[in-house]
């Protein structure tokens, strides 16, 4: 179906007087509905203030009414040994035995109770256990007031006045909140306290008193959320969640504000308010559908306003529309139309206005006129570009064949490149392979060197002084031996280089033989200890050792070889006069070895380098003796080709223990 531009003036007319108050009407409503309910939000905040004032005053009144009976001199009486007392009462047997001045403070309790509705208790517990409260308890149960919440509150802040927080009757399902204060003598010596109580009923009845506006509930928390007043009954001392939901998150963390919520029977607004004085936080709630009508009232008359005055501007719209829109563009369609249905570039648009649509027609028609002019130069132009678009095609063949040979011969030196450069990288790869072994062959050569200058330099040196003094004649006796010892330790201590250097290049290598076998470890390290005896006691050191029976999977050799080195570097590093401890126990399916030295210990960044070959902590500022480097390496190697871990823990300053772990045997035990 064919639709005129009017009737799509009148559509889209319609369409506005429609849509745009509809959009502008609901923005404008959603604006009015935020600042009405702002303006709700503000009133009831008045509301709450009110309400915590009368709270507040209320709890100060009777804070003032607390006070004044603690200094009655009646309640102040010392002589309470005759008063009433619950400690070891029978329910069944019990009687009451009122002396007189119990009477007369009972009297004045309970006259204070009775000309304040709000009061539910008034009573006092003294330091020997008695209790005397404004009326008889509803059941004579064992009671002692000194271990209830009330007395124990108010002995934390003697002098104070305390509200405690809600806690149960001992005789009635009553939650209440008390006020409690301390009876005190000249010495500040409490022997008592006094205290009345509000039940969350009689709270209840009196928020109830309070007069708010908009017909709203009004609910009394603590700070952490538990009700203490509410109309529903149901929900004191429940906490706020099984009121609000998911919501009392916000409740608890907001000092003031407003809170939409969800329950079986509708959606409400939570309207709340936080009194910093009396620890408490004061809430109206009013249905949502009570505040919406509210609103409503407030904003459809101007609502009502708005879509008028819209529908009449709209309305203006449309009939300026089609006089000075809808039929100038009439005209203009019409002479666009008949020169695209004829080609005739003579026709003329006849619009009299001097407006936009006047310019328009101006406009077009001179277009026209252009478009008359060009078309006649391109006709004569067309001649002639297609006489040489002849010529243009043989010298673009010609030229698409030479471009095609040059594209052939770059291809070939593409490939030609892509080879070259894989041979190259071939070659790269193996030169890098290279110097990283050249790299590690100049730092064993390096490590060899240092070892040979540092290491062996001294027993070589001795061996030669020796063999010198030797050599120069006749010594006495003495002297000969003494140089004898000197060569045997030096090329004892050469030997032992050598051969560390030889059995920690086979291990590495794994060319090393290690033979595993059932081991006597207690046997094992009390030889090896014994043989070390000497050079201890040479250094005035002790070793003590400790463990039972244990059998492990190891070879016997490789484990004196550990023991003996870590004993060798247990000697050297620990001050003269103390003691080396050597420790052996079962842990689960290993034993731990540990040697225990009382040295100046190891700094924290040596720890990991030690095991290495060639390395050693730098302690010459402690006069300790150079090593080679390869004992610790050794025993490395030597306790992980059994399976094992070896491992190092230390203090600086408290000495270090060296550890390592086996496999245990088949026979953990000697019983076994």
């Amino acid at each position: 179906m064919k639709m005129t531009l009017s009737k799509k003036f009148l559509l889209v007319s319609i369409a506005a007087i429609l849509i745009v108050p509809l959009i502008v009407g609901e923005t404008l409503y959603r604006r009015l509905k935020s600042q009405r309910l702002d303006i709700i939000t503000i009133e009831i905040d008045r509301e709450l203030g009110h309400i915590e004032f009368a709270l507040s005053r209320f709890l100060e009144d009777r804070e003032n009414d607390l006070y004044a009976l603690a200094m009655n001199p009646i309640v102040r009486t010392r002589d309470d040994s005759d008063w009433t007392c619950f400690l070891d009462a029978d329910e069944e047997t019990f009687e009451y035995d009122y002396g007189p001045i119990e009477k007369e403070i009972i009297g004045v309790f309970n006259t204070f109770r009775i000309s304040h509705p709000y009061v539910n208790s008034v009573y006092m517990g003294r330091e020997n256990g008695t209790f005397v409260r404004s009326h008889e308890r509803a059941r004579p149960t064992k009671y002692d007031p000194r271990s209830r919440p009330w007395y124990i509150a108010a002995k934390e802040k003697p002098g104070d006045i305390v509200r405690t927080y809600p806690y149960q009757s001992v005789t009635t399902p009553d939650i209440n909140i008390g006020l409690v204060t301390t009876l005190r003598d000249s010495e500040e010596t409490v022997f008592g306290v006094v205290g009345m109580d509000v039940t969350l009923v009689n709270l209840t009845d009196y928020i109830s008193q309070c007069r708010i506006g908009r017909n709203g509930q009004i609910i009394l928390t603590y700070a952490d959320g538990v009700i203490l007043a509410c109309r529903n009954m149901d929900l004191l001392f429940h906490p706020i969640d099984t009121l609000i939901g998911e919501m009392s998150a916000e409740f608890l963390a907001g000092d003031n504000g407003r809170i939409r919520f969800r329950d079986a029977t509708g959606t409400y607004f939570l309207f709340y308010r936080s009194s910093k004085d009396i620890g408490l936080k004061v809430g109206i709630i009013l249905p949502e559908e009570q505040i919406n009508t509210e609103i409503k009232s407030a904003t459809i008359p101007t609502m009502f306003e708005v879509f008028v005055g819209i529908g009449l501007v709209s309305l203006l719209l449309l009939i300026g529309l089609r006089q000075f829109v809808h039929k100038p563009l009439r005209k203009l369609t019409k002479s666009i139309a008949e020169i695209g249905h004829t080609g005739d570039l003579t026709n003329r648009v006849d619009i009299d206005s001097t407006d936009e649509f006047g310019e328009l027609a101006v406009s077009f028609n001179a277009m026209i006129q252009k478009l008359q002019e060009t078309r006649n130069s391109l006709e004569r132009a067309d001649e002639k570009l297609r006489k040489r678009s002849n010529n243009l095609e043989q010298k673009v063949k010609k030229r698409t064949a030479e471009l095609e040979e040059l594209r052939k011969e770059a291809v070939q030196s593409m490939q030609e490149a892509v080879e070259q450069r894989r041979r190259a990288e071939e070659v790269s790869g193996k030169l890098a392979n290279s110097y990283e072994k050249l790299q590690k062959l100049e730092k064993l050569r390096d490590d060899l060197t240092n070892m040979i200058v540092h290491d062996m330099r001294n027993p070589l040196m001795a061996i030669s002084t020796s063999i010198e003094l030797l050599s120069a004649g006749e010594l006495v006796k003495s002297v000969e031996d003494d140089i004898f010892n000197v060569l045997e330790t030096s090329s004892t201590e050469l030997i032992n280089m050598v051969e560390t250097l030889l059995d920690v290049t086979r291990l590495e290598q794994g060319k090393m033989p290690v033979n595993i076998s059932q081991c006597n470890l207690k046997e094992i390290v009390a030889e090896t200890v014994d043989s070390m005896r000497t050079i201890a006691e040479c250094a005035k050191v002790t070793i003590e050792v400790s463990g039972e029976y244990l059998s492990v999977k190891a070879d016997e050799n490789l484990i004196r070889r550990v023991l003996t080195n870590l004993l060798n570097n247990a000697v050297r590093y620990n001050p003269t006069g103390e003691s080396i401890e050597v420790s052996f126990r079962r842990e689960g399916d290993s034993v731990r070895v540990e040697v225990r030295d009382k040295g100046q210990g190891i700094p924290e960044k040596y720890r990991d380098i030690i095991f290495k070959k060639f390395e050693q902590v730098d302690l010459r500022q402690a006069n300790i003796k150079r090593s080679t480097g390869l004992g610790l390496a050794f025993c490395k190697m030597a306790v992980e080709a059994q399976g094992g871990e070896i491992g190092v823990n230390s203090e600086l300053g408290n000495g270090s223990v060296f550890w390592f772990v086996l496999p245990i045997g088949d026979n953990p035990s000697e019983d076994s």
